[in-house]
């Protein structure tokens, strides 16, 4: 690079030349006399490229700048511990470019951290920063710091590589090899999952080298510049199941990588399950799409090199850590797991503190305190915040839902996640719909978070039925309010169902439902279906509330609007008057 550096600025300088000649040829009553002889200008010209070319010859070089294209990467550094090159690694070239970037600092160690949650990648990105630009360092050295004790055994590893004398004593070793590193210019250390910027203090050389870290944690911005990792560009993502999966269609690739929230992880481990089960892509894709929980984890990624090759142990460690030290985030995200993986209002929380089960409850009832929990979990890079809402991966959530059902297996069903979110979006949500455009607002931001619950409470058909069949009832009804009836006939079903299990076929909150499934299937145009549930919803009111109340008025008036679709408007005209009569009385 250095040489072509050179050729431009001769050119420029000759261009430069070239102008001045005009100039004296054509203005020399405009310039000074001296200017006007040609043979000062052609030295002084002469001096300008010599003087060029030393201050490129002499300026230090950034090895980071020079491009690995003429050796493919395959270089490698006098000493090295790097773990082998993921072949399938795809993307991240805007990361990778902002990472070289930040390290092209040269006062100084360069140190900096690539920041994200787990299995988004970072430990990768890293991986083949060392092994495309690795080969232009002396010492590219690789250290495991998630548990710090360990680290200073790997520098010492460092230093017999480097054929240092070492001492017996490990920290003493671990001084004598961050001195060596000192009196070094080109190396780079590598500190992979790291928890707290504090404990790499000690290990950090004050010489012009670099430091790169991996870490989900936050506060790593004291050391230097920090970039924050995300998931991947939807096309990487599939042009990343392409490679791993070729029996992918785009379209197929394209539904999983949305199915798995474009995780780099998630994304591998599918394309290992479909290539070892052989499995048919569009079988796969529909035991994803009923049942994630069972179906997302399954798969090894086998390029990984750290412990966490697979969902089902990469958010572990941080899982227990919020159980033993922050209860309080630990709720707040199990009840998050349970929505759906989209912005939820943190209002939800702050409006309804009095349903949240203890200590979250206490802590959640002002802005304030519920900023404390969340900046918990920000910092456990488990969430991510917007000014008033908080978003959870969807495999963050499948994870955590993995969790909790071990944790929560022998408490009652009061105290199991989903019982607290469908508490907290019934305490939320307004319960008169129909008829009601104030409330459809509120239902139209919440839906999504509604229906993801609802969805989980299938598998837990006994959870909390009285409140789980409210929630089906009025989400049911607020579709069918919206137009969406074929989508709310599943949902009324549902909430019939778990009614007549919970208080009894004869129960009133019974004829509500009943009601409400007849007025759907009578816009979907089966007056016939719709009109025995009608006739059973008008039996249990009138043995609960005696032939003249005003709901039995509301019952006949449903009933003779089905009979006249069936074409009987004889039958309806007594149920009319009998409808009349029972209001008129009120």
């Amino acid at each position: 690079m250095a040489s072509r550096q050179v050729k431009i600025n001769i050119v420029a300088v000759i261009l430069v030349g070239a102008a001045i000649g005009l100039v004296t040829n054509y203005a020399t009553d405009a310039i000074p006399a001296w200017f006007t002889d040609q043979s000062r200008v052609w030295l002084i010209f002469g001096l300008l490229v010599l003087l060029s070319v030393i201050v490129q010859l002499m300026a230090p070089q950034d090895k980071y700048e020079r491009s690995s294209a003429r050796d493919g990467g395959k270089g490698q550094p006098r000493v090295s511990n790097v773990p082998g090159r993921n072949p399938y690694f795809t993307g991240r070239d805007e990361d990778r470019r902002e990472l070289r970037r930040l390290l092209k600092t040269r006062s100084r160690v360069a140190v900096h951290a690539v920041r994200g949650m787990g299995g988004v990648g970072k430990t990768q990105l890293v991986l083949e920063f060392c092994h495309r630009y690795g080969a232009h360092l002396d010492v590219v050295w690789w250290i495991a710091a998630e548990n710090p004790t360990l680290i200073p055994d790997q520098l010492r590893r460092l230093g017999t590589a480097l054929e240092l004398d070492l001492p017996a004593d490990v920290a003493d070793a671990t001084q004598i090899v961050v001195s060596h590193l000192r009196g070094l210019r080109r190396w780079l250390l590598v500190f992979d999952n790291a928890e707290s910027a504090a404990d790499l203090h000690p290990f950090l050389p004050s010489s012009t080298g670099r430091v790169l870290v991996t870490t989900r944690r936050a506060g790593f911005d004291a050391l230097g510049g920090v970039l924050d990792l995300d998931t991947m560009a939807r096309r990487e993502s599939v042009r990343l199941l392409a490679q791993r999966a070729p029996g992918l269609i785009a379209i197929q690739a394209d539904e999983l990588a949305e199915l798995l929230g474009d995780l780099p992880l998630g994304l591998e481990q599918a394309a290992a399950y479909l290539t070892q089960s052989h499995m048919p892509p569009p079988e796969y894709l529909q035991l994803l799409r009923a049942s994630p929980d069972s179906v997302a984890d399954k798969g090894q990624a086998s390029q990984r090199h750290s412990p966490d090759r697979s969902l089902q142990t990469l958010w572990t460690l941080s899982l227990r850590q919020l159980d033993e030290h922050h209860r309080q985030a630990a709720q707040l995200l199990a009840i998050c797991s349970y929505l759906a993986p989209e912005a939820i209002p943190l209002e939800l929380f702050t409006a309804n503190s009095a349903v949240l089960p203890a200590p979250l409850g206490t802590d959640a009832t002002s802005a304030a305190a519920l900023s404390h929990v969340i900046g918990i979990l920000t910092d456990y890079s488990l969430v991510k915040r917007d000014q008033d809402t908080i978003t959870v991966h969807r495999l963050v959530q499948l994870s955590v839902r993995a969790h909790t059902a071990l944790v929560t297996r022998e408490a009652g069903s009061e105290q199991h996640p989903l019982a607290w979110t469908i508490t907290l979006l019934r305490a939320d949500l307004p319960a008169r719909v129909y008829g009601e455009p104030s409330a459809w607002p509120r239902w139209r931001q919440l839906l999504p978070h509604v229906l993801a619950a609802l969805n989980h409470h299938t598998a837990t058909p006994d959870l909390i039925p009285y409140t789980a069949s409210w929630l089906f009832d009025r989400a049911g009804t607020y579709l069918q309010t919206t137009g969406l009836t074929s989508q709310a006939k599943p949902l009324l079903e549902r909430a019939l169902t778990i009614g007549e299990a919970a208080h009894g076929p004869d129960h009133p909150s019974v004829a509500t439902r009943l009601s409400n499934l007849a007025a759907v299937l009578r816009d979907l145009g089966r007056p016939a279906d719709a009109k025995p549930l009608l006739e059973r919803a008008l039996t249990i009111d009138e043995a609960a509330h005696g032939p003249d109340h005003p709901t039995i008025a509301t019952r006949l008036s449903n009933l003779a609007l089905v009979l006249q679709d069936l074409g009987q408007p004889t039958d309806a005209k007594p149920l009319l008057e009998r409808a009349k009569q029972i209001r008129a009385s009120r």
